[in-house]
């Protein structure tokens, strides 16, 4: 009520009040923010939660990088719940100022012009919030395209090289290169096809479908199981295998397909998770659901209900796979992979830790068993392959890879 009577002050005095929170006024709840930045939200009120207090206090403040507190207002915080809750309140606002909170759906705004909205901060933000909002800023494609440029490669100011060849790692085989070629033309994404503004997508420094061919590349020749995960993938293997749903319309296009006793697909990403996302379904998909495994079915429903549920994981796009995958014929067990490319200092990028944040989120609740999705960074991936006990060319390609693509993006 003391809420409703400022707000109301301040309309009388002249003050715009938007109560979507997008304005002066920010709406919180200090319980879903805790969840919200993967702290307990129980057991720290009144007299039973002292030392409950203590620990969730000292976590909050220690989470914000560069938050400086007086020794008194820390202690008053680990000691009574409502100041906690006034830091947890403070530091909300903060988050809505720097963009890192979740404000309504569209299909809610209107709504939450009368009603209000309760803001919640984006997952793995909280570190971030002492930051001036320039410095969250990242230069990905930037970076990746004065790396390329460094090991001596022409690159236009668009990261744009003017050869195929040169997209590529420089000891490949011409084989291995020929395979790519053959591999990506005329499919998908159109990955090799020009425009009147910029050469082929694939020739960018920064390209998803240029780093998966750049990984998985010598596979198609060499005929060696993939590792992946703790496991050995055999079967054949190609790039930009088209995924069709059932439904009219361009099908999902997955980056890489290993086609065998067990299928692995991969989509590939490299810079597209530093960009936001909202998800966009057609009606048709909810019949499409409708059989599907539960965990898909809900997280489906709970985008059609919020399209901006994650920030910069493309969720919807894994959906789609996801259908794809469950329409082909054939009963062989399925692992979708969602492998991302991470810079050098990831852990001080806001994009990178959000984005990790809502993996680890969607990965906890896409459960499906015959259809099992794994995400991993590559550098992740690239350790995997760097095990001294496999095959010493294996080795030597994870490290040209790290020699590539090893780069820091702030």
């Amino acid at each position: 009520m003391r809420c409703a009577h400022l707000l109301h002050r301040w309309s009388a005095q002249g003050e715009t009040v938007d109560r979507t929170g997008r304005g002066r006024f920010v709406e919180v709840y200090p319980a879903a923010a805790l969840v919200r930045w993967g702290l307990s939200a129980s057991g720290y009120k009144g007299g039973d939660g002292v030392t409950a207090l203590a620990t969730l206090s000292a976590q909050v403040i220690d989470g914000v990088d560069g938050l400086v507190l007086s020794r008194k207002d820390r202690e008053l915080c680990g000691t009574v719940d409502d100041a906690l809750d006034s830091l947890l309140a403070a530091l909300v606002g903060r988050a809505a100022t720097l963009g890192l909170t979740d404000g309504p759906p569209p299909a809610a705004a209107e709504r939450a012009r009368t009603e209000g909205w309760i803001h919640l901060p984006v997952r793995g933000s909280l570190r971030f919030l002492a930051r001036p909002k320039a410095a969250l800023a990242a230069r990905p494609a930037a970076a990746l395209a004065a790396r390329l440029r460094a090991s001596g490669v022409t690159v236009d100011d668009a990261g744009y090289t003017p050869t195929f060849d040169d997209a590529l790692l420089p000891g490949f085989s011409q084989a291995v290169k020929d395979a790519i070629r053959d591999g990506l033309q005329g499919k998908g994404g159109s990955e090799l096809v020009a425009t009147a503004s910029h050469p082929p997508k694939f020739h960018a420094a920064h390209s998803s479908a240029g780093l998966a061919a750049n990984a998985f590349g010598p596979f198609l020749t060499a005929g060696e199981r993939v590792p992946f995960d703790g496991r050995d993938f055999s079967g054949d293997v190609h790039l930009e295998v088209k995924c069709p749903t059932g439904l009219p319309g361009t099908p999902p296009t997955l980056d890489v397909l290993v086609d065998g006793p067990h299928v692995l697909a991969i989509e590939s990403k490299c810079t597209e998770p530093f960009a936001t996302h909202e998800a966009s379904f057609s009606p048709a998909y909810e019949a499409l659901l409708e059989p599907a495994h539960r965990s898909w079915r809900e997280e489906f429903q709970r985008l059609v209900q919020d399209p901006r549920r994650y920030r910069y994981l493309d969720a919807a796009q894994l959906i789609k796979h996801y259908l794809g995958l469950r329409a082909r014929p054939g009963h062989e067990p399925v692992t979708l992979a969602y492998i991302y490319w991470s810079p050098t200092d990831a852990d001080d990028i806001a994009a990178c830790a959000i984005h990790a944040a809502e993996v680890a989120e969607f990965s906890s609740l896409a459960r499906d068993p015959a259809i099992r999705f794994v995400a991993m960074a590559y550098d992740r991936l690239w350790d995997e392959w760097s095990a001294p006990h496999n095959p010493q060319w294996l080795i030597a390609h994870a490290a040209a890879l790290r020699d590539r693509y090893a780069v820091p993006a702030g």
